[in-house]
């Protein structure tokens, strides 16, 4: 269908594309015709998405694109990029452009919640249990569970998604007398929602650290992202509530584009 997309021929465009091209062909704001035509292309892409797409949503080809703002696709593929970089689509290698969601607000605070934080933006959220093994803790993260280095942790990894799109890889370190009790419940859920029912408490954060980095392993893998983009590494350790004793060790990645990490001070 993209060939009759040219010139004035709306009829055979989807409804919306035809209304918005139309709109676009009508009403151009006085400060767009200061603007390069690409970042003019790109506020009505934007505006586009906005109103009439969804996350998950494809956009048209690059060459609809061109034809409906009568401009080359050099152009179309620059105000593209840019929204690329903004973090409003992402390319798919060989299948085309897509509308990603918008950043999860994620605070970072003593009692954050996973499931609860999403439920109130309105997202289904899972946690998925990856593995769960006992390995030698490294000097740091053993010395932060007041233990020797080289000491026997429990080591957990989930999988948190939003909406079923992956947003944060955590690698969760636990004294090692914890294994049996996740071994033999823990699947799937809240994990701190499991903790308070088969431990009788809810761990609390006390310290978080955050830096950038580029994915590793199989992290890249399992949050189905680039391994060229970064991800927001988070260093938390967790305290009990009552004795301040350290019970955890939290090593999570998050997708930097879906995520934005909010600490209140």
């Amino acid at each position: 269908m993209e060939h009759l997309c040219r010139g004035e021929n709306l009829r055979f465009l989807p409804y919306e594309l035809s209304r918005h091209l139309y709109k676009m062909k009508n009403s151009t704001s006085q400060n767009s015709t200061a603007l390069p035509r690409y970042q003019v292309i790109r506020q009505q892409l934007e505006q586009m998405i906005i109103e009439s797409y969804t996350s998950g949503d494809k956009l048209p080809s690059e060459q609809m694109l061109a034809a409906m703002f009568s401009v080359n696709r050099h152009t179309v593929r620059h105000a593209v990029d840019v929204l690329v970089h903004e973090g409003l689509v992402e390319r798919r290698h060989g299948v085309g452009v897509f509308v990603l969601e918008h950043a999860v607000a994620y605070p970072l605070e003593s009692g954050t919640r996973f499931s609860a934080n999403l439920e109130l933006a309105g997202l289904k959220s899972t946690v998925t249990k990856l593995g769960l093994r006992l390995e030698p803790g490294s000097s740091g993260v053993a010395e932060r569970l007041g233990l020797q280095s080289g000491a026997e942790l429990c080591r957990l990894d989930v999988l948190r998604k939003a909406n079923g799109n992956p947003i944060s890889l955590s690698t969760h370190y636990f004294r090692p007398e914890l294994m049996e009790v996740f071994g033999k419940s823990y699947v799937s859920g809240s994990l701190h929602g499991f903790m308070e029912t088969h431990l009788g408490y809810r761990p609390v954060r006390v310290e978080s650290r955050i830096s950038s980095i580029l994915p590793r392993g199989r992290d890249a893998q399992f949050l189905l992202m680039p391994r060229n983009h970064p991800v927001l590494r988070v260093k938390s350790l967790n305290v009990h509530p009552e004795s301040s004793e350290p019970v955890e060790y939290v090593l999570s990645r998050f997708r930097a584009d879906r995520v934005e990490l909010n600490i209140q001070l």
